[in-house]
């Protein structure tokens, strides 16, 4: 005769009822199991554009903090520092710029700050142009991610104090042995190297003296971060006559240009994707360095790649108080010089974008 506990019988009434309760959930009427949360980010100036690409979009072109909550998202992440500013001698360098793609961002809030663009050097004093503003995304990833402010460009009293500054594109050198600005970028953000990070600067370019030591001999253009910008000798020619109908100025031409180094373009962060329409016409391209003036005649120092860069004016050698050019706001481009008696062209202020898939899923 077979013997059956009172426990015996208790456990397998619990069973039975656990398999009468559980059966069929998530099957039709049955109760429904455990739901992921669904992963969002907001923050910045341009908050959750989503333009169709499988991408939504947080743009930063102010200070601010990028909110993940829900669940982890994967985003690249976009860095840019301020412009450095010209002086009337030399381009302003670029802003550095840091990229990383693919990366995992866990719940969490992410400071933004972001690089104003260095002010042009003062027409008189002979003064250098400002370094552009450092943006940083984090902490939280693990560490800060940073973009360098642009070097500003050299300024021409005399000293080292006047050669092109350091930043994360080099301001560009002038006439009479100042030299270009070194690069700070590529030391900048160690600890996720490893992990796909990648930095872009340049150096800024040294001036050169004109070929016959008359006035109007040129700075260095700015480095971008797609190059070095440079200088170089324009062909000689006969000027234009001046306005109360005086000698051509020859002595102005056959003198040196510079160009700001080259920008690079972004597929995926132009203008209208990012959602800031004023960068637009510049097709993605960011950092250019800033153009130095030669002398100021027509095809005078110019811009860096895409017009991402300032640029020296194409105005007439006995024209006085030339103007420089500004770049453009957010481009972290380097501001354009264009002596002798010019302010240097600011910088542009830096950005940081970060763009997540809308369809991952963390594992």
């Amino acid at each position: 005769m077979s013997y059956k506990s009172s426990k015996g019988r208790d456990l397998g009434k619990e069973i039975t009822t656990w398999q009468s309760s559980n059966i069929g959930q998530g099957i039709g009427g049955g109760a429904s199991g455990p739901v992921t949360p669904a992963a969002s980010a907001s923050g910045g100036n341009v908050d959750g554009l989503e333009p169709g690409n499988g991408y939504t979009y947080q743009t930063f072109t102010s200070p601010g903090t990028l909110t993940v909550t829900g669940a982890s998202i994967r985003a690249d992440i976009f860095v840019l520092g301020g412009g450095g500013g010209g002086s009337r001698w030399a381009g302003g360098g670029a802003g550095g710029l840091a990229y990383i793609g693919s990366r995992v961002l866990e719940i969490d809030t992410y400071p933004v700050t972001i690089g104003s663009g260095g002010g042009g050097g003062a027409s008189s004093g002979n003064s250098r142009g400002g370094t552009g503003g450092d943006t940083t995304f984090g902490p939280g990833t693990p560490t800060p991610i940073t973009a360098n402010g642009g070097g500003g460009g050299a300024g021409n009293s005399g000293g080292p104090i006047d050669d092109g500054a350091p930043g994360g594109c080099g301001g560009g050198g002038s006439d009479n042995g100042r030299h270009g600005g070194d690069s700070t970028q590529y030391s900048e953000n160690g600890p996720l190297k490893p992990q796909g990070l990648f930095n872009f600067g340049s150096f800024g370019c040294p001036g050169l003296n004109a070929p016959d030591n008359s006035p109007g001999a040129s700075g260095g253009g700015g480095g971008g971060i797609g190059g070095q910008g440079y200088s170089n000798e324009m062909p000689s020619a006969n000027g234009p006559s001046s306005p109360d109908g005086g000698p051509a100025r020859t002595e102005q031409l056959g003198k040196i240009r510079g160009k700001g180094g080259n920008a690079l373009q972004f597929n995926g962060f132009d203008g209208t994707t990012i959602g800031v329409s004023p960068l637009a016409p510049l097709e993605g391209h960011f950092g250019g360095g800033g153009g130095s003036y030669f002398n100021p005649q027509p095809g005078g120092g110019y811009s860096g790649g895409g017009g991402a860069g300032g640029t020296g004016g194409p105005v007439p050698s006995w024209t006085i108080g030339n103007t420089s050019v500004n770049a453009f706001t957010n481009s972290g481009s380097g501001g354009g010089g264009n002596g002798p008696s010019s302010t240097g062209g600011t910088g542009g202020s830096g950005i940081c974008i970060i763009r997540w898939k809308i369809n991952y899923e963390p594992s």
